[in-house]
């Protein structure tokens, strides 16, 4: 029995009970009405759970096709979204080119490189592969831009790194 139908049993019970000792009510009528309280509770927990076993509590097809349907943007994982704001500003700007993106690229290489070459990142194979370019960009001491509002990496520069990452 969920807590509102037992709390208003309890309470029904309570005032049987204060009708009879306090206002000096008849028993047997304060009993009465004590037993039809509890059967209209009763009424209304079966109800309810034939309702939820039916499913009758659930929306309808129609009420279900009258909902609007989730934007594109709600749709969307956060994180893709997240990552999609990365990539833009990291064309944008070099800091967030060389703080956001450049160690994402540089977790993908490595394990690009260890999973399907055993290569360290940083070995002069792994260079060769993956291209001088993009190894500048992953390097691991590569020094922070010394103007953070500089132009960073190009969309198709940034895909043509990904690309290039892709076939190792």
């Amino acid at each position: 029995m969920k807590r509102p139908l037992l709390s208003l049993a309890v309470l029904g019970g309570l005032g049987t009970l204060v009708a009879v000792l306090v206002a000096g009510a008849p028993r047997t009528r304060s009993l009465d009405a004590l037993a039809l309280f509890l059967g209209a509770l009763l009424m209304a927990w079966l109800v309810q759970h034939t309702r939820r076993a039916s499913g009758a509590d659930q929306p309808s097809s129609y009420e279900r096709s009258l909902r609007r349907p989730p934007s594109r943007e709600e749709a969307r994982p956060a994180s893709l979204t997240q990552l999609e704001r990365i990539v833009y500003l990291s064309a944008t700007n070099a800091f967030d080119l060389h703080m956001h993106l450049r160690p994402r690229l540089r977790m993908i290489a490595e394990q690009r490189l260890a999973g399907r070459r055993g290569l360290p990142i940083d070995s002069p194979e792994a260079r060769e592969l993956v291209g001088e370019d993009l190894a500048e960009l992953l390097r691991l001491d590569r020094p922070r831009p010394d103007d953070p509002f500089a132009p960073g990496m190009p969309l198709d520069r940034q895909r043509a790194a990904l690309e290039r990452l892709e076939k190792i």
